[in-house]
Formats: C-alpha cells, sequence, structure tokens
C-alpha cells in the first residue's frame, strides 16, 4: 500500500511561487511534448521545496495543482471570451 503524502493548504504565495518556477523551468526549454519530464519534475519539487520552508510537497501534489491551475485558467479565458 502507497503512504499517503501530507496535505497542505495552497496558499496564493505557493500558487504563485509554483508557477514562477514552472515559467522559468519554460524558458530554460525544459518543456518537450507539452510535459516535462521526470528529473524537470524533480528539480521543480526541490526548488519548490526549498524556497518554501516548512511545505515538503510531493511530485505528484505539485502535478495536480499544476493541472488544477491550468484548467482554471482555460475556463478564465473561455468566460472572458464570452463577456
Amino acid at each position: 500500500m502507497k503512504k499517503s503524502s501530507p496535505s497542505f493548504k495552497w496558499r496564493d504565495e505557493l500558487r504563485l511561487r509554483l508557477v514562477s518556477i514552472i515559467t522559468e523551468v519554460m524558458k530554460e526549454g525544459n518543456f518537450t511534448d507539452s510535459s516535462f519530464k521526470k528529473t524537470t519534475w524533480d528539480n521543480i519539487v526541490k526548488k519548490f521545496n526549498n524556497d518554501s520552508n516548512i511545505i515538503n510537497a510531493t511530485k505528484s501534489q505539485l502535478q495536480s495543482e499544476v493541472s488544477k491551475t491550468k484548467k482554471e485558467y482555460l475556463n478564465y479565458k473561455l468566460i472572458k471570451k464570452y463577456l
């Protein structure tokens, strides 16, 4: 049985930090086929956890938040288009 990761509350500053790291990684060219390689995700997790001091997020937690944020952004763009 897989151990569950401790959860934490996604605060705005944590989301902004994650988006900043993802943007930085993409600018460096570490984004292929609309996804990140395992080693790139490992680096994202390491940077996020180092910058966040207390948080010890897992790769799956960060991937889930990125997916959720993408969906929210796409919904925002769709709504904005019809306003």
